[in-house]
């Protein structure tokens, strides 16, 4: 392993602007950027420096016309995102991924008791690097439409999209949902979704490098062209209730994908993508949040069974059970919270043998200062016991981490 010491740094800003040009249009720009640096070590590449530099970045514009039952929003945005290995195996320098994004997003109420919404969308999607691509770029064309009817206590909604993919062709998905408000406040719900994904790029066209150092080490890596795009079907049941004290909620849900996209890999160690023809998901969600001796309290728990209905195994890296806390206080301008979070055991893969990693739990503090209207300083500390976690067979967390957040908003 290299004998330098490992570090990692960040830097972030944001931009939100909001411009109102009359009584009913408006418009708002947001914008942000993200670089930083990620040292390494590289147990082949001793006397190296290895490390990472990243750049992401984030712009969008939009238009919004608000004509109290009707309105409409057309929006603009490009992401991007820049990675740089140093140091690192051959021909692994420079990966880049470039979205733009544009959409048109309609709402109707004709009625008190009926509401419509329609719009499409297109994306483009390219990729340039020093690694060569089979494909660069692709378009997707969409559009949607869903109403809902709200009639007493009972509401009704209905939807569906079509999406035409440059490289999958086109596809029809719809939802559909029920509610029946049984008392005041609390509602009861049944729905059904549909579901569609195509591959990534990385996935479909990750050219082929190998790391293997005969006979010690073995590792391949290459994408899949021939993977499909997922598919799901998801059926939820739901109590939601909102009262004066607060609100609890409780849902039971299953969903069936076909073709889910998984890396994996073979006896020769060597990884890549593949459909798993068929899994499913069985879980449940409950969530409670009040408000306590002047203390905001909001809990949720989480059960989540994935299966592979072939070889009726659990999934990798999918914990069964999750649980968080969070507690939240002010004093005039200054802010106090923290979030207790933890998960169950997981399964994971070494040497083409299952292992199972134990669960834990982390705390997370946070505090916030309003200075005045227009500022306000946040800190934030992330695993603040500097607990030693292993997410991942081979990956550990990063020990306690320490942000402050400068927030400026013109009055």
């Amino acid at each position: 392993y290299n004998k330098d010491e490992d570090a990692y740094h960040r830097s972030a800003a944001s931009f939100n602007g909001e411009q109102k040009f009359s009584e009913y249009l408006k418009g708002n720009v947001t914008f942000s950027r993200a670089t930083g640096q990620a040292d390494y070590d590289n147990r082949y590449l001793v006397d190296g420096l290895p490390h990472t530099e990243f750049e992401s970045s984030v712009a969008s514009t939009a238009l919004t016309l608000d004509l109290n039952r009707f309105v409409s929003k057309l929006q603009y945005g490009v992401a991007s995102d820049t990675s740089e290995n140093f140091n690192d195996m051959p021909d692994y320098t420079l990966f880049e991924t470039r979205r733009n994004v544009g959409s048109w997003e309609n709402s109707v109420i004709p009625t008190d008791w009926l509401t419509v919404n329609f719009g499409t969308d297109y994306t483009h999607e390219e990729v340039v690097g020093t690694m060569a691509y089979s494909q660069t770029r692709r378009d997707d064309f969409g559009g949607y439409a869903n109403t809902r009817l709200d009639v007493d206590a009972w509401s009704w909604s209905v939807g569906m999209r079509h999406d035409n993919n440059e490289q999958f062709g086109s596809k029809w998905t719809g939802d559909t949902a029920l509610g029946w408000e049984f008392m005041t406040g609390t509602t009861a719900s049944i729905s059904y979704g549909q579901a569609y994904k195509a591959p990534s790029f990385n996935d479909l066209y990750w050219p082929f490098a190998d790391y293997s150092f005969p006979p010690f080490f073995y590792y391949s890596e290459s994408g899949n062209s021939s993977l499909v795009p997922e598919e799901s079907e998801t059926y939820e049941f739901g109590i939601d209730s909102y009262q004066d004290w607060g609100m609890a909620s409780a849902h039971l849900y299953k969903t069936h994908v076909d073709n889910l996209i998984e890396w994996d890999g073979d006896e020769n160690g060597h990884w890549e993508p593949a459909n798993l023809n068929s899994v499913t998901i069985r879980g449940a969600e409950l969530q409670y949040g009040t408000e306590w001796v002047g203390i905001s309290w909001q809990t949720s728990f989480t059960y989540e069974k994935v299966t592979n209905n072939l070889t009726r195994e659990e999934l990798d890296l999918r914990p069964r059970r999750r649980v968080a806390l969070d507690m939240d206080r002010t004093f005039g301008p200054v802010g106090l919270g923290l979030t207790l979070s933890g998960q169950s055991q997981q399964y994971d893969e070494l040497d083409n043998e299952r292992v199972v990693l134990g669960g834990y739990g982390q705390l997370d503090l946070r505090a916030s200062w309003q200075v005045i209207p227009s500022l306000k300083l946040r800190a934030r500390v992330d695993n603040a016991l500097d607990k030693d976690q292993e997410p991942a067979v081979g990956f550990n967390n990063e020990g306690r981490f320490v942000m402050f957040f400068v927030d400026y908003t013109p009055q």
